[in-house]
């Protein structure tokens, strides 16, 4: 994988790092507050590496599901779902549509946590088995 390469993990933060031809990938996982993201950014501009925000795939299916009133589940098993890379920021698709400030929102901070416990919310755009 080269750097400009997204890689999406079903961990809540994920860094991508590649150094001498050699790939890594750092996931910090725990409860919700515990200070992951703060971490990971931090960690993340320190070292240079690539921050990777996988929480906003199930932001982007509560979202969808609150948008279109369709169940998490299925919402997974269609979406899809981008990331983009610019100046160092990261902007969230779902869909083709740019939904990085939507899924911000105390609505979805209220769903998310329960849809990322869901199984069938965990299989972000693949058929869940």
């Amino acid at each position: 994988m080269n750097k400009n390469k997204k890689k999406l993990a079903l961990s809540n933060k994920v860094m991508y790092i590649s150094a001498m031809g050699i790939s890594f990938i750092i996931t910090i996982d725990g409860p919700a507050g515990a200070g992951k993201s703060t971490v990971a950014k931090e960690v993340a501009k320190d070292r240079g590496f690539l921050y990777l925000d996988t929480g906003a795939m199930y932001r982007a299916v509560a979202y969808f599901s609150l948008k279109d009133g369709v169940a998490p589940q299925v919402v997974a098993s269609s979406l899809e779902f981008d990331l983009e890379f610019k100046n160092g920021k990261q902007k969230v698709f779902g869909n083709g549509m740019d939904i990085t400030e939507k899924i911000r929102t105390p609505e979805i901070d209220k769903r998310v946590s329960i849809i990322a416990k869901e199984k069938d919310s965990r299989y972000i755009g693949k058929k869940a088995a």
